[in-house]
């Protein structure tokens, strides 16, 4: 009787992988490539654009023109790395490539030249970039540019200023993020830029009313409003949204002219409708700064609400809130 013989395939090895270092301090041709396997004690070949295909990776400590030293072996840009790892009693790991890039595009540089005359929701956003031959991608809504973003295509237009610039429109309040890149290159870090004069939105429910009037405070012109409801109101009813974006910090004022410890005016956290930012009761003859400093980008709510307890009338049984006009 013959026994089967069963042949036990080997483990490949894992594939090696490239670290870039960067330019090397004293010939700005080469820069410092690094290859690893995660196999500690497997053997590394290479080969520079496919040929000397034997050369056992060996590499040494040099310093990159940042001052930093790095391990590696010194490459000319352009050219392409060819790398396998080996192990006796393993199969060889895939052949892996590494395009050793001529160098990094410079960040691209974000100017923004104010409103756009044709549309007071728009700004007129340069982009440039220093490096010669470089594409430029941007987004407007918060997310990393890719060479899948809108390219920069520009226009020529004119501000309210008076001022004609080469540029795009992009909506008032948004954050620009751009990146340029090259064939070959290294692509740039991403610039960004947040863009101001976003319009302001309020949003009023039955319990809240504009005033004609608007009031000045230091330079500033509000639009005025009232909850002037007389009846016992303590939920979402009693509120008011004012939506803002573009805006770094943000202001808006608060009177009670009411029974005190038991009618509020409530201002809630940034896009928050659990957490009481500022509060106001009784009757107060000055307007109460509510400020919000250190507003990330993009789309924000502040709530505002009128607690009114039916038991007692007093004053004007009314919240007062101000909002910077557009």
């Amino acid at each position: 009787m013959y026994k089967d013989e069963i042949t036990i395939p080997r483990a490949s090895l894992p594939d090696v992988t490239f670290t870039d270092h960067g330019d090397y301090a004293y010939n700005s041709d080469k820069r410092i490539i690094q290859i690893k396997n995660t196999v500690s004690d497997a053997s590394i070949y290479y080969s520079i654009n496919g040929l000397g295909w034997e050369q056992l990776y060996s590499e040494s400590l040099y310093e990159t023109t940042n001052g930093t030293y790095r391990y590696g072996v010194l490459v000319s840009k352009g050219d392409t790395v060819y790398a396998v790892a080996k192990k006796n009693g393993f199969e060889n790991s895939s052949t892996t490539t590494y395009s050793v890039p001529y160098g990094t595009v410079a960040t691209p540089t974000i100017a923004d030249w104010g409103t756009y005359v044709g549309d007071s929701s728009k700004h007129v956003v340069s982009i440039e970039c220093s490096s010669d031959f470089s594409g430029i991608y941007y987004t407007t809504d918060g997310s990393t540019p890719t060479n899948f973003s809108t390219g920069y295509n520009y226009g020529f237009y004119q501000t309210t200023s008076g001022l004609y610039k080469y540029g795009v429109l992009v909506p008032a309040g948004c954050t620009v993020k751009a990146i340029a890149m090259r064939s070959g290159y290294v692509d740039s870090s991403v610039a960004l830029l947040a863009i101001a004069g976003g319009p302001i939105f309020v949003n009023l429910n039955n319990q809240w009313r504009a005033l004609t009037e608007s009031i000045s405070y230091d330079s500033t012109t509000y639009n005025c409003y009232e909850s002037y409801s007389n009846k016992n109101i303590h939920d979402s009813t009693a509120r008011m949204t004012i939506t803002i974006s573009g805006k770094s910090s943000f202001t808006i004022k608060i009177r009670s002219d009411a029974e005190s410890t038991w009618d509020y005016v409530d201002v809630y956290a940034l896009d928050s409708t659990t957490t009481v930012y500022k509060s106001t009761s009784g009757k107060q003859n000055q307007w109460i700064d509510v400020t919000f400093n250190n507003i990330a980008s993009g789309q924000h709510t502040i709530t505002v609400e009128y607690k009114k307890d039916p038991s007692t009338s007093y004053g004007m049984d009314r919240g007062f809130v101000l909002v910077p006009k557009n």
